[in-house]
């Protein structure tokens, strides 16, 4: 018996109607449906923080927007 793998794609959604669901964001987008929007949030503030940014208003900035991660099978 195989097992047929299901493929997932995931998209997050703001509350302005602006999403993004790009092949390169997959597996983050993946990882936030699965632990929530609030420590995806944070996890980005981290890469920002990393790449430069001295702001920790970024993941509030995010949580402003109100966004939400769904999935759909493929």
């Amino acid at each position: 018996m195989s097992s047929v793998k299901r493929l997932m794609k995931y998209r997050i959604t703001y509350s302005d109607g602006m999403y993004a669901d790009w092949g390169s964001m997959q597996k983050e987008l993946a990882w936030a449906y699965k632990w929530g929007v609030f420590l995806y949030a944070i996890r980005l503030n981290i890469g920002a923080w990393r790449a430069g940014h001295k702001s920790f208003k970024y993941w509030l900035y995010v949580l402003r927007r109100n966004p939400k991660i769904t999935r759909e099978k493929l």
